[in-house]
């Protein structure tokens, strides 16, 4: 959504998205080389190193996938500000799969002067199985 969204345009059940997104191999390489001075073999990086543990191929880091559900929730509207975002991993996330980002608005209050949002969020594989559930509490400005 491109425009600033109020405390007040928001009901309970409202939602954001859907939408689609692929964590691509070459993003999963590009993010680990931002933490480690050298890429080694791991779950993340490497198909061999990931059967090795049982997986069926390297999967996405839970910080690169916490950073695109934060993303998701930030370009929802430009003037928000997320205060929290909790998140459990349900399944593995692997690369070059399509996923589907959805959230719901499930509470609003205004606390400590603050007008805010709660929005359960949810990273979904193509068969709606979902792999991450998160909650965030969101500032909004309001009308």
């Amino acid at each position: 959504m491109d425009k600033n969204i109020t405390f007040d345009d928001i009901d309970l059940g409202d939602e954001i998205g859907p939408s689609n997104k692929v964590i691509t191999t070459e993003q999963v390489f590009e993010f680990v080389k931002i933490l480690e001075s050298k890429i080694e073999p791991s779950r993340f990086t490497d198909s061999e190193f990931a059967k090795s543990e049982g997986l069926s191929g390297p999967i996405v880091p839970g910080a690169l996938t916490t950073a695109v559900m934060a993303q998701f929730i930030s370009n929802w509207a430009p003037n928000l500000k997320i205060k929290t975002l909790d998140v459990i991993f349900r399944h593995m996330v692997p690369h070059n799969t399509r996923l589907k980002l959805v959230g719901i608005f499930t509470d609003k209050f205004t606390e400590d002067g603050l007008d805010q949002l709660e929005c359960d969020v949810f990273l979904q594989d193509e068969n709606e199985v979902k792999l991450v559930i998160g909650k965030s509490t969101i500032i909004v400005n309001k009308k």
